[in-house]
C-alpha cells in the first residue's frame, strides 16, 4: 500500500506543473518531462507544436542564410578593397602581366616592320608615318610602366573607398568588452553589422528563442496557427530580401576585383593597341572599364556612408518609434500592429536605401 502511495505521489508531482492546460499556450519555464509530454496529448496541440517547430526550422534556415550573406559582404569588401595585400599573396597579376608584356613587345616589332614596309612602298604620307612611329615609340616605353599606371588608378579608388568605410565603422563590442584581433587591435564592425543594427531583424524572436515563445500567450488553435504562419512566412521574406541585398553587394565587389585583376594583366596589350588607329577603340574600352570598375567602390561607399550615418544618428528610429526597443517584429506579428508598424517602415526604408546605393553606383558601368 505504501509503495502505491509513493508511486501516485511521484506521478502527481510530475503532472502537477502542467495540469489540464495546453503546454504551447503556457510559459515554457517549468514542468517535468512526463508533464510536458502529457501537456501535448491533445491532437490540436500536437499539430500546433509540430507546425511551430517547423516554423523554427524555417526561420533558423533563413537567418543562417542572412548570416552567411552578411559575412560574405564583409569579407568581400575587406579582401577586394585591400587589393595590394591580396595581390601580394595571389600572383596572378604579376605572372600574367609579364606574359602580356612580352607579347606586346613582339607586337611592336611587327608594327615597326609594317611601318617600314609602308614607308618603302610609299603607302601613306610622311606625317602619318611620323605620327605612327611616335605613338609606337611612346607606347613601347609606356608598356613597361603599364602595371604601375593601372595599379595607381585602382589604388586611388581603393583609398577613397577605405576612407568612407573606416569612417562609418564603429568599434565592435561583445558582452560589453571590446573585441580584439590576434595582434591586440580593436576590431571594427563590418558593413553588414551596421545594416543589421538598423534593420532590427533580431527582434523577430522577441525575448524568446523560438516561434513557440512568440505564440505562448495566444489562445486557441486557430489564433496560434495564424500567428505561427505570420511569423514564419513574413520573417522568411524579410530575412531573404536582406540576404539578397547583401549577396548582391558582395558579388559586385568580387566581380569588380576580378575585372580589375584582368585589366591589370592585360594593360600591356591595351597600351600596344593605343599605337594602332584601328585598335584605338579597344584601348578606349579598356580605360573606360578600368575607371568605371575602380570608382564603383568609392561611389558605393560614399552613398553607404550617408545611409550608415542616418542609421547611427538614431533620428529615423525615433521618428518610427523603434528607438529603445519600443517596437519589434515579434510584437507586430503577435501583438498590437499599430504599436509596432514603425519597424516595417524602417525596414522598407533601409532596404530601399541599400538597393538604391547599389543601383546608383552600378550605373557607372560596374559588372
Amino acid at each position: 500500500m505504501k509503495k502505491l502511495l509513493i508511486i501516485a505521489l511521484l506521478v502527481g508531482i510530475a503532472l502537477a506543473p502542467v495540469g489540464g492546460g495546453v503546454a504551447l499556450a503556457q510559459d515554457a519555464g517549468g514542468g517535468g518531462v512526463i508533464g510536458k509530454v502529457m501537456g501535448y496529448f491533445s491532437f490540436l496541440d500536437q499539430i500546433t507544436f509540430f507546425i511551430a517547430e517547423m516554423g523554427n526550422m524555417v526561420l533558423t534556415l533563413v537567418s543562417t542564410v542572412l548570416g552567411i550573406a552578411g559575412a560574405a559582404l564583409n569579407f568581400s569588401i575587406d579582401i577586394t578593397v585591400n587589393m595590394s595585400a591580396f595581390l601580394a599573396k595571389v600572383k596572378i597579376v604579376d605572372v600574367g602581366w609579364k606574359i602580356m608584356r612580352d607579347i606586346a613587345n613582339l607586337f611592336f616589332i611587327f608594327i615597326l616592320l609594317w611601318v617600314g614596309i609602308r614607308t618603302i612602298l610609299q603607302m601613306g604620307s610622311d606625317s602619318e608615318v611620323r605620327k605612327t612611329l611616335l605613338w609606337v615609340v611612346m607606347m613601347a616605353l609606356l608598356i613597361n610602366f603599364s602595371l604601375f599606371i593601372t595599379k595607381a588608378v585602382v589604388d586611388m579608388g581603393n583609398i577613397a573607398t577605405l576612407h568612407f568605410y573606416d569612417a562609418m565603422r564603429p568599434d565592435l563590442y561583445e558582452n560589453g568588452q571590446p573585441v580584439k584581433d590576434a595582434q591586440g587591435r580593436q576590431v571594427k564592425a563590418g558593413l553588414s553589422d551596421i545594416y543589421m543594427e538598423g534593420l532590427k531583424m533580431q527582434t523577430f524572436m522577441g525575448n524568446g528563442s523560438s516561434v513557440n515563445n512568440l505564440v505562448a500567450s495566444a489562445g486557441g488553435f486557430a489564433n496560434q496557427f495564424t500567428k505561427i504562419g505570420l511569423v514564419t512566412i513574413l520573417g522568411s521574406v524579410f530575412f531573404l530580401v536582406a540576404a539578397f541585398i547583401f549577396f548582391a553587394a558582395a558579388f559586385f565587389f568580387i566581380g569588380r576585383a576580378v575585372v580589375l585583376m584582368f585589366l591589370m594583366l592585360l594593360s600591356p596589350l591595351a597600351f600596344a593597341a593605343q599605337a594602332i588607329p584601328s585598335l584605338q577603340s579597344q584601348a578606349k574600352l579598356f580605360w573606360s572599364t578600368l575607371f568605371s570598375q575602380t570608382f564603383f567602390a568609392p561611389l558605393y561607399m560614399a552613398l553607404t556612408y550617408v545611409v550608415a550615418k542616418a542609421i547611427q544618428s538614431g533620428g529615423f528610429g525615433e521618428l518610427t518609434n523603434i528607438t529603445g526597443g519600443k517596437a519589434s517584429f515579434a510584437g507586430l506579428l503577435t501583438g498590437e500592429p499599430s504599436d509596432n508598424i514603425g519597424i516595417v517602415v524602417n525596414y522598407i526604408f533601409l532596404i530601399g536605401a541599400m538597393a538604391a546605393t547599389l543601383i546608383i553606383a552600378s550605373k557607372g558601368g560596374a559588372v
